[in-house]
């Protein structure tokens, strides 16, 4: 087994949030926007771990919404799949948020 390098620069906070994302899906002549839902799990001043029932791919670029306060506002936020693993019946995944 090997050993994952560690690339953060910010200390790693453990939070559970749910929050939405969204991703361009290109298929055969047709590309769309897709809203999912994912388990924020940790998060920094750099990036965030994710959990999701969809697989997200290394280099891929996503808006996920973070909420803001506690009046329900999302903030919208950027962030490119650095590392994505399955595990168990879902997929975790590292974003680095995108400034």
């Amino acid at each position: 087994m090997t050993q994952l390098q560690e690339n953060r620069t910010g200390v790693r906070r453990s939070y559970s949030q749910l929050v939405s994302y969204g991703l361009i899906a290109e298929g055969i002549n047709t590309v769309k926007h897709v809203q999912n839902e994912g388990l924020c799990v940790d998060i920094s001043d750099d990036g965030m771990g994710l959990l999701t029932e969809n697989a997200l791919h290394k280099g891929q670029v996503i808006e996920v919404y973070l909420p803001a306060n506690k009046t329900m506002i999302k903030l919208p936020v950027f962030a490119e799949v650095v590392w994505s693993t399955p595990v168990v019946d879902n997929f975790r995944s590292g974003l680095k948020f995108l400034k």
